[in-house]
């Protein structure tokens, strides 16, 4: 039987190391007292990077709505927080009123002058929220990221259903080096 000799062998590419998530299937609901970022339903996940140069990939999705209220304009806020720190944040959830008007018109199906006059509202607005933000930690210490949400701009309850937090550990360049046989 004839020797091989076996060399070395460089392989560069991304590669899924380790992906971990969290998920919330009921509805969360932030109560009007609370205008500061609060962590959604005190879900989070840690992540302990097995390589120092990995890029962590963070999605998570979500429908908010708005409780009970009639042509608020109400902005939300949404954001990823990483060992306590504000990492990402997505603002001006909701709250922009379609046209520039006040959700309502007047005029009625087939005659919109008058005498007829209707007035429309948009009550509990719902909007579906998501985002993917990506990072490199610079280290293999545990990272402990969440998500968080707020009212910005108002004073009534909103709440959070069907959420979905996924992390992911992807290397940059994985390198695989096997010995010599003789």
């Amino acid at each position: 039987m004839a020797l091989t000799r076996v060399t070395k062998h460089i392989i560069h590419g991304s590669l899924l190391v380790q992906f971990k998530y969290t998920e919330n299937s009921g509805s969360w609901v932030l109560s009007s007292s609370r205008t500061t970022f609060t962590k959604i339903n005190n879900k989070n996940v840690v992540m302990t990077p097995q390589y120092a140069d990995s890029i962590l990939e963070n999605s998570a999705s979500m429908t908010m709505r708005q409780e009970a209220g009639n042509n608020n304009n109400d902005q939300l806020a949404i954001a990823l927080f990483v060992n306590s720190s504000n990492e990402y944040e997505q603002t001006n959830i909701l709250g922009n009123q379609p046209y520039g008007n006040g959700h309502s018109h007047t005029g009625g199906r087939n005659d919109r002058t008058a005498p007829t006059r209707r007035h429309g509202h948009v009550t509990n607005q719902r909007t579906a929220v998501g985002f993917t933000h990506t990072y490199t930690p610079a280290s293999t210490n545990a990272q402990d990221m969440d998500v968080r949400a707020r009212n910005i701009s108002g004073d009534r309850n909103f709440s959070v259903q069907d959420f979905f937090f996924i992390c992911k550990e992807i290397s940059i360049g994985i390198t695989s080096l096997s010995g010599d046989q003789t």
